[in-house]
C-alpha cells in the first residue's frame, strides 16, 4: 500500500465546495483510485503510523473549505499498489469546478473533462529495499506540477 498526506489551502478569496479525488497512472497506463481495495485496517494503521489529528480520511475532506490558511484541511490518500511501479503521475480532481466538454475519441459521445492536478514522480532507487519513506524525484521536463484537463 502507498500513501500520500495532503493539506489544501483555499485562498481564492470566497468558500468552495471540494471532494478532492486521487488517482494514480502508473507508466504502463494503470489506473489506482485512492481508498480502491484499501481496507479499514490500513487506514487505521496508517493513521496510527501518522499519529496527526489534523491529517483526515479522503471522504472526511470532502465539503465545505473556508478561505485562509487557518481554515485548510489534511487529509491521507491510500492506494493499493504494487512495488514494481517506478514511474507515475499522481492525479488530484476534485479542486475545482471548472469542465470542458469533449467528445470522447473512442465513443465518440460527449463526455465532461475535469480540471486536474497533475504532479508527476520517478523513484530514486530500488524501492524493494526501502522500508519508510520512499525518495521521489520530479519526472520529465514539462512543467511539473501543472494542470491539465481530464
Amino acid at each position: 500500500f502507498w500513501y500520500a498526506t495532503y493539506t489544501i489551502v483555499n485562498r481564492t478569496g470566497r468558500d468552495r465546495s471540494i471532494a478532492p479525488q486521487w488517482e494514480i497512472l502508473d507508466e504502463d497506463g494503470r489506473l489506482y483510485s485512492a481508498g480502491d481495495g484499501v481496507p479499514r485496517r490500513v487506514q487505521r494503521a496508517v493513521q496510527t503510523l501518522l499519529a496527526n489529528p489534523l491529517h483526515e480520511d479522503q471522504t472526511a475532506v470532502i465539503g465545505e473549505i473556508m478561505t485562509g490558511e487557518e481554515n485548510a484541511k489534511s487529509g491521507i490518500a491510500i492506494w493499493k499498489v504494487g512495488p514494481e511501479v517506478r514511474r507515475f503521475s499522481m492525479l488530484v480532481a476534485g479542486l475545482s469546478n471548472s469542465k470542458k466538454p469533449a467528445e470522447d475519441p473512442v465513443t465518440k459521445k460527449l463526455i465532461s473533462l475535469k480540471k486536474t492536478r497533475r504532479i508527476d514522480y520517478q523513484m530514486t532507487c530500488d524501492r524493494a529495499a526501502l522500508i519508510g519513506d520512499v525518495p521521489l524525484a520530479p519526472n520529465g521536463a514539462e512543467q511539473n506540477p501543472r494542470w491539465i484537463m481530464r
